[in-house]
């Protein structure tokens, strides 16, 4: 779930890449930086001059992504972080 304006939005990992641009199919805290699509984001990514949003992707299960970027790849939204608490696992 992502917390946007402070509502809740359901969503789950698409895709995840890691700095190797190689996909993977979870993500932790020794994973390092990587690259989380989501089905439902509310985070803006970076465009047209406007900065992107920053923030942090919490699960139910309290695991937590920090996004520090957000990029527009075509019809893609890649929210660029770490995960700092518990796991994310991709179509989970």
């Amino acid at each position: 779930t992502s917390m946007g304006e402070g509502v809740p939005i359901d969503s789950t990992v698409a895709a995840a890449i890691d700095d190797g641009k190689k996909w993977i199919d979870a993500v932790d805290a020794d994973a390092g930086l990587v690259g989380l699509v989501l089905t439902r984001t509310s985070f803006y990514a970076e465009a047209g001059g406007q900065v992107c949003d920053v923030g942090v992707i919490t699960t139910s299960d309290g695991a937590e992504f920090k996004v520090d970027d957000v990029q527009k790849f075509g019809a893609y939204i890649l929210h660029i972080g770490k995960c700092t608490k518990g796991s994310f696992k991709v179509r989970a």
